[in-house]
């Protein structure tokens, strides 16, 4: 029996011519790879941003604080449940800020454990879905942090770039020229859009920015997809 399927394995073999492969460093050939990432589920992420991105066919992610939806996060309102799950239902990632937004650097044992666990209980029991990424409240992180956050997930954020506050349209369209030029993955960041941290001076410079990024992403060369979606890809692509 070893030895018919040695000679049926040769045969095949035989039959094999060899060819190159390659994977694409990014879905679709593109130049780079972009990912909007929206902090605190603050209100007006849902009534000025996620109209525009509709408009535009952008995807994003937004990183929700399980005890702040329905309330305010630092004076500022945030989301409700309800619209948090029209954002999913249109396409848009939902990821994990914890539940309380503290540092992960400032927890540990079960303290730790709550923080992050409980917040994905209560988006699971909303919206139906495990976050797949998660996002370190203020950038605080630990070894036994980072083991217990991307448990279970695609991975988490641990890069990004502020594209809010002071920025203008200039140091934008140059961001995304420089993603091109490199072939990189570019994590976008902000919280507010009118008020609350970081905000933009003008929302107009962000939804040229955003016209930019659309027109680019025609071109083939740019990839625009939530933090997931990017994150899946590359480890698929690591791994062959």
């Amino acid at each position: 029996m070893k030895k018919l399927f040695f000679i049926l394995l040769l045969a095949v073999g035989q039959q094999i011519n060899a060819q190159e492969v390659t994977v694409a460093r990014w879905l679709g050939n593109a130049r780079a790879a972009v990912s909007y990432t929206f902090d605190d589920g603050l209100m007006d992420q849902y009534t000025l941003a996620f109209p525009e991105l509709q408009k535009r066919g952008i995807h994003a992610t937004f990183h929700i604080i399980g005890s702040k939806v329905g309330g305010d996060h630092k004076g500022t309102p945030c989301m409700t449940w309800e619209q948090i799950r029209q954002l999913h239902q249109s396409g848009h990632e939902i990821s994990s800020h914890g539940y309380r937004h503290i540092g992960l650097n400032k927890l540990s044992g079960e303290a730790l454990r709550y923080e992050i666990e409980h917040n994905d209980t209560l988006i699971y029991n909303e919206i139906g879905i495990y976050p797949r990424t998660y996002c370190f409240p203020g950038g605080q992180k630990t070894p036994e942090g980072v083991t217990l956050a991307l448990q279970g997930r695609i991975g988490a954020r641990m890069f990004q770039t502020s594209i809010g506050s002071k920025r203008d349209s200039l140091w934008l369209s140059g961001w995304l020229r420089r993603l091109i030029k490199n072939q990189e993955w570019g994590v976008g960041m902000t919280h507010g859009i009118l008020v609350g941290y970081d905000h933009f001076t003008d929302a107009n410079i962000f939804w040229q920015h955003l016209d930019e990024a659309a027109s680019l992403r025609k071109e083939g060369k740019l990839w625009i997809a939530p933090l997931a979606d990017v994150a899946a890809y590359q480890a698929e692509s690591d791994t062959l």
